[in-house]
């Protein structure tokens, strides 16, 4: 979705600080797993995300998704992952063969967490996390090339102010700067500290988004339901 050689300059570091305490924020809300692995239902290694190493819960695995479900019950963490080893191959394999058809970095990246929460090897409670940025992707690739001008925050509020401007190309972001880039943008977006805090504390940020736009499409336009990410006319 981000060429991974993107410039990136000029964005204020205020607002930076702030959008980057809300993605951690997120990131941090599900970060508590335990994971067993299992072979033919031998449990052979399990390992907490804090605790690291553990010796118990060392029953015999016959259902994994049960298992990763009385576990999740009993542990109380955020996650249980229980792994066939003898199917992890399988697994690797798949990633392997994905490289072929998703050449682009951030479309085998996508490509692999599917497999990876959807491949017989991996058993897991609740249920597998939301592809978070394949929507965004395909939102993405919906756009008109040209820049997208976003600023977040102001209109009095307390909280920095960021601004961004997105050059778009195939889909893809291909550079971002604070600086004005001197040509008139495709699309604009004004959100405010608010707006960004719902759609990472969202489950399914994407939804989020899409109601945020719509919000803010009716705030402005109350008689139209175009969401407001649209080409200026």
């Amino acid at each position: 979705m981000i060429d991974p050689a993107v410039p990136i300059t000029h964005l204020d570091p205020d607002g930076m600080r702030r959008l980057m305490s809300l993605v951690v924020q997120r990131s941090g809300a599900d970060d508590i797993q335990l994971t067993v692995l299992h072979d033919a239902g031998r449990v052979v290694g399990v390992v907490h995300s804090v605790e690291g190493h553990v010796d118990g819960h060392r029953e015999p695995v016959s259902d994994p998704q049960a298992t990763a479900a009385a576990l999740l019950k009993e542990t109380g963490v955020d996650r249980v992952v229980v792994l066939d080893r003898p199917r992890l191959e399988d697994l690797a394999a798949a990633v392997v063969d994905a490289a072929r058809w998703n050449p682009s970095q951030g479309d085998l990246l996508l490509a692999a967490h599917d497999l990876y929460w959807s491949h017989p090897a991996v058993a897991t409670a609740p249920a597998p996390p939301l592809p978070t940025w394949a929507p965004f992707r395909d939102l993405l690739r919906a756009l008109p090339d040209g820049w997208l001008h976003i600023q977040v925050g102001g209109a009095g509020e307390d909280e920095p102010v960021l601004v961004a401007c997105l050059r778009l190309a195939n889909g893809s972001i291909s550079e971002i700067t604070g600086r004005d880039p001197g040509i008139e943008p495709r699309l604009r977006l004004d959100l405010t500290w608010d707006h960004v805090a719902r759609i990472a504390n969202a489950p399914d940020p994407t939804a989020a988004l899409v109601d945020v736009l719509d919000e803010i499409a009716h705030a402005e336009r109350p008689d139209s339901p175009t969401p407001s990410l649209t080409p200026d006319p």
